[in-house]
């Protein structure tokens, strides 16, 4: 992991829709009963097939799908009868490295307004799954720096 994901940027989200294969639609709680509510974030490091271009629009939908069907399954509240909210994570969001900020206070976004963001999940034996990392491992996206 990298260090400059401090453990501190860890908040529970829940993620209510999808725009691609690297771009969620999500609410967050900052705690203390404050939710910041429909937050659009990036999958930091990966790179999915854009949907809108005709050339990719396959393999776009596709790595959508893919990581539809990982969220069902690596959700933690994947096995309640009802989500209200949306598919439930764990949500590591990047720290801002402005010289004029104090990174321990303020989350970074990328170039478009999106939140850069890991999508944490957990399989059936509650080991932690990284979704970012596995959307690689099965082909549906490439990595990104």
């Amino acid at each position: 992991m990298d260090s400059s994901l401090n453990e501190s940027f860890i908040r529970t989200g829940y993620v209510f829709d999808l725009y691609d294969g690297d771009t969620v639609y999500y609410h967050t709680d900052l705690g203390y009963d404050v939710w910041a509510t429909f937050l659009t974030g990036r999958l930091l490091d990966i790179q999915a097939a854009e949907i809108r271009p005709l050339v990719t629009r396959e393999e776009g939908k596709r790595a959508k799908q893919g990581l539809s069907d990982m969220m069902e399954e690596y959700a933690l509240n994947r096995h309640m009868a009802k989500r209200q909210f949306g598919w439930e994570f764990r949500i590591r969001s990047l720290p801002t490295d402005s010289k004029w900020i104090d990174d321990a206070q303020v989350m970074k976004k990328g170039k478009f307004g999106r939140w850069l963001i890991q999508l944490l999940g957990a399989d059936d034996h509650g080991q932690p799954v990284n979704l970012n990392d596995l959307m690689v491992q099965r082909g549906l996206a490439q990595p990104y720096k």
